[in-house]
């Protein structure tokens, strides 16, 4: 059968939710489906059974030059890739299409499990050893897979054995921007939170920053994720990302020279198909995009070739093409941009704030009470604030994000967009933009000291990673550090009696949030068991309040300073779908009038996160669907 008429069947909704009965079929989509089932479905076996195995192919098909065959490959009971599903490419398909490789979760404040499937079994297998992975990917001669895991670059045999540590990373968790294996034997990756694409050898060693001598995006500061190595080896696809979950268009480097260039105004997580397209991710669909290896340009207009494949944040597509034109993906859409914001009290009680669903970040209630301030991500990033007396938000500024409220609620300080320096202004609009430190480095406004300077983090030294400054905004003095070590330290909060600084740090190779006295910065006292990021404190300082790194679940830890400093044990306040922290910035606050929780939900599913779709021999449908490409 055509490939038009292949893509019409994928597009089915009966195709996207199972098998159905052939009648049913037919009632469906008339005459297009009758002739699909006809000829497609002794090829492309699409249940599965009661018992959560993989079906294969099991009946020969028309004889064309490609069979394309399908088989659905379900989770163990409980398991999905929501949670993982927002930070990175949940899968890998390796370059045969005969293993695939996806992580998934079974519940919240669990780690991720590394799954390897082989195409010609049944089940899938975890890999022993690599707990906790995240962003999976195979080596060119698929003896191995890759993978992150708290701060690490990883890599495990396919064939069983001991994970091996490639290189120390600057961001752990799930804050990674994806990797390639080259068949130099070497590994491009991103850091997500870090600018550039970095290179080490896949045996280990030192990563190098790979050096753009053109700037895929000179107006605006982006970040480079989701990189993939094209056919000749010497240039590598890599994504536009705002670093605050948005993507902007794809661009492609040369590994010889450093010179980049942007290739398309949208699309994320873009791959190279054998049928010579950029296939790639964009609002919840898988476009085809016909491409000059040659002269690395689209040649033509793009074309959606699967509806309906999960996304996750900074343009992440959840799937992968193997070499030989197979493809695995997630099917699905997700809702959005369909955050709430709400308030929710140490029991577990929430209430709604009256606002439109949509893509909030970084709350912050005024230290006065009143009114919230918070940025909403889009095309054009913004600062509001709602008031909550009379329910309406007003715009403060465009292009900037990450907002933080000054101690006598007068004004507002948050980050330029396009260039990372720190800005002041009064809240409600009626004076002037005010730059109290210049960028290019990237800085956000965290926390005060008891002496009104303003504690911000710097995140891109390339010695000393994320470190904490302090400075004046009432004088003209230059901003002075304030903690710099070659770990990185994340997240600053002074204690309300300014005698305290609590922050993420990185130093045991995971994040954990620590404690130390100010202003002399005495001994670190931990402060989280098992992992740790935004911290808070409670209006009177008696309680430290922090967060799991999937950001579902909020924990308290009791601060007594008499006669001495004594932690209690950390304890669970409550649960929910919410959003998580970023290395800029926490992304829930707490009220100082009644010490309620400021929470933004996680933005929901509509459908899918349970299961992978694998069409065997997919890139041979392109051409009839998305035209001609170059073919290497």
């Amino acid at each position: 059968r055509s490939a038009a008429e292949l893509s019409a069947a994928l597009a089915d909704p009966a195709f996207r939710h199972g098998s159905v009965p052939a009648a049913e079929a037919e009632g469906r989509t008339g005459s297009l489906a009758r002739r699909w089932w006809t000829g497609w479905a002794a090829a492309a076996v699409l249940g599965i059974t009661a018992v959560g195995l993989a079906l294969q192919p099991r009946a020969s098909a028309p004889e064309t030059e490609t069979t394309v065959t399908s088989f659905v490959v379900p989770f163990a009971e409980g398991e999905t890739t929501e949670r993982v599903g927002s930070w990175g490419p949940a899968l890998a398909l390796s370059p045969s299409g005969t293993k695939l490789a996806y992580v998934a979760r079974r519940g919240s404040g669990t780690e991720n499990t590394l799954y390897l499937k082989h195409v010609d079994e049944f089940e899938a297998q975890p890999v022993a050893g690599a707990e906790g992975a995240w962003s999976p990917f195979f080596s060119p001669d698929e003896a191995w897979i890759g993978y992150f895991a708290e701060n690490r670059l990883m890599k495990v045999p396919v064939a069983g054995g001991t994970p091996v540590v490639v290189a120390e990373i600057s961001f752990g968790g799930a804050n990674l921007g994806g990797a390639t294996w080259l068949r130099d034997n070497t590994i491009i990756y991103s850091d997500q939170f870090r600018p550039g694409l970095w290179r080490v050898s896949a045996e280990g060693g030192s990563p190098e920053l790979i050096e753009q001598t053109v700037e895929a995006a000179p107006d605006r500061n982006l970040l480079e994720v989701w990189p993939h190595v094209l056919p000749d080896g010497e240039h590598v696809l890599f994504t536009l990302g705002t670093g605050a979950g948005a993507y902007e268009g794809l661009a492609v480097i040369s590994l010889e020279t450093g010179i980049a260039k942007r290739i398309t105004e949208a699309g994320g997580s873009a791959t190279y198909s054998p049928s010579g397209h950029l296939v790639y991710a964009l609002a919840g669909d898988l476009l085809a995009h016909p491409f000059d290896l040659d002269r690395l340009e689209t040649t033509g207009p793009p074309v959606a070739v699967i509806k309906g494949v999960m996304m996750g944040g900074e343009g992440t597509g959840h799937f992968a093409v193997s070499e030989t034109g197979d493809i695995a993906y997630v099917p699905g859409r997700l809702v959005g941009p369909a955050r709430t914001v709400e308030w929710v009290t140490a029991e577990g009680e929430r209430e709604s704030l009256p606002l439109q669903p949509g893509g909030y970040y970084t709350p912050r209630a005024s230290p006065l009470g009143g009114q919230i301030g918070f940025f909403v991500e889009g095309a054009v990033p913004s600062v509001w604030v709602f008031d909550m007396d009379r329910g309406t938000s007003r715009r403060v500024s465009d292009f900037a994000w990450y907002p933080h409220w000054s101690e006598d609620g007068r004004h507002l300080v948050y980050t330029s967009h396009r260039n990372q320096s720190l800005i002041r202004q009064i809240a409600d609009g009626s004076a002037a933009q005010e730059t109290l430190v210049e960028g290019p480095l990237a800085r956000y406004a965290q926390s005060w000291t008891g002496e009104g300077k303003l504690v911000f983090s710097e995140l891109d030294n390339a010695e000393t990673h994320g470190d904490f400054w302090t400075i004046d905004p009432e004088t003209d003095e230059d901003p002075e550090p304030l903690l710099r070590t070659p770990s990185n330290e994340l997240m600053p909060t002074v204690s309300p009696n300014g005698r305290w600084l609590a922050y993420v740090t990185d130093d045991s190779g995971k994040q954990e949030v620590v404690l130390r006295p100010l202003p002399g910065l005495g001994s670190i006292t931990p402060v989280s068991t098992n992992g740790g990021t935004g911290p808070v404190w409670s209006p009177d300082g008696s309680e430290l309040y922090y967060r799991d790194q999937s950001g579902d679940t909020v924990q308290a830890v009791s601060v007594s300073e008499e006669p001495t400093l004594r932690l209690g044990r950390p304890r669970v306040l409550f649960t929910g779908n919410y959003i998580p922290d970023y290395p800029f910035g926490r992304s829930y606050d707490v009220s100082r009038q009644d010490g309620r929780f400021l929470m933004v939900t996680g933005t929901p599913p509509l459908e899918g996160w349970d299961q992978i779709r694998v069409v065997r021999g997919w890139a041979s449908t392109l051409e009839d669907q998305a035209g001609a490409g170059t073919e290497r």
